[in-house]
């Protein structure tokens, strides 16, 4: 380009940078806004109630209808339109506004149904004795879903120089996640003895469980440890919303460890 002025160069170069700038903005908005297109054109049809049902109620097909939402918004637990004859003749054990979604976790879906019809294959339903502490404090409800945590006295322990063993130990670990509660008591449904519709506390001493077959030893093996032990097994409530992230028991926690914390907490200069 010998003879071409400087600034005709520099003309040339900022308009082509231009026009590139132009066309990568135009690409970006355009994807953008077939992105928002297709979220939009992109629809599930899903259960909506067509009037404030409160606890208890029995919902009817009228009490029902379909809308169609963009999938971005739908929630996993809304009730699609092809679950809807499912929803239909089940109490609501949470009260559902007016043209709300309808949820999984609104729907006491045990009140007309035993235990045995909600074990799925492969899996059993297992029965622990709970108290007020470890039982959730009767807040419990079939259909619910906890964590299993146990607490476990470990044997005493030598020291390095032969001197007089340690004190047990005491750790805490996470047995089982986000598993369903089938029955509270005798009872599979939503009325309870002792509680009512609204939610209020309930007695019971026992609870069941839904557990993968191949946990089932784990559980009875804790419960016959716990019980020798003299330590329990807690029933945690969970959001609704959780997901179990693994399978797996977690780390246990010992009264050492949590102490030792503790204690370095204490130590720690102030900032």
């Amino acid at each position: 380009m010998a003879g071409v002025p400087k600034e005709t160069i520099y003309i040339i170069l900022a308009a082509g940078c231009a026009v590139g700038g132009f066309l990568i903005q135009r690409s970006y908005v355009e994807g953008a806004i077939s992105e928002v297109s297709s979220q939009l054109t992109n629809t599930v049809k899903v259960v909506k109630v067509n009037q404030r049902v409160t606890t208890g109620t029995v919902l009817t097909k009228d009490m029902c209808n379909v809308a169609e939402i963009p999938a971005s918004f739908v929630h996993p637990r809304m009730v699609r339109e092809g679950d809807l004859g499912r929803v239909v003749g089940n109490p609501v054990r949470t009260p559902v506004e007016k043209n709300e979604p309808l949820l999984w976790n609104a729907m006491n879906m045990g009140a007309g149904t035993s235990v045995v019809e909600k074990i799925s294959e492969g899996q059993k339903a297992v029965t622990m004795p709970v108290n007020l502490v470890t039982g959730g404090a009767g807040l419990l409800r079939p259909n619910m879903r906890v964590d299993i945590y146990g607490t476990f006295r470990q044997a005493p322990t030598a020291t390095p120089d032969g001197g007089e063993p340690q004190a047990p130990d005491i750790s805490a670990v996470r047995l089982l996640e986000n598993v369903i509660v089938v029955a509270v008591g005798n009872e599979a449904g939503l009325d309870l003895g002792g509680g009512d519709r609204a939610g209020e506390t309930a007695n019971y001493n026992t609870i069941t469980v839904l557990v993968q077959e191949e946990h089932v030893e784990k559980v009875l093996l804790s419960l016959e440890l716990s019980r020798s032990m003299g330590t329990n097994l807690y029933c945690v409530l969970r959001s609704e919303m959780g997901e179990m992230k693994d399978g797996r028991p977690s780390r246990p926690v010992s009264t050492r460890e949590l102490l030792r914390g503790l204690n370095v907490s204490k130590e720690a200069p102030a900032q």
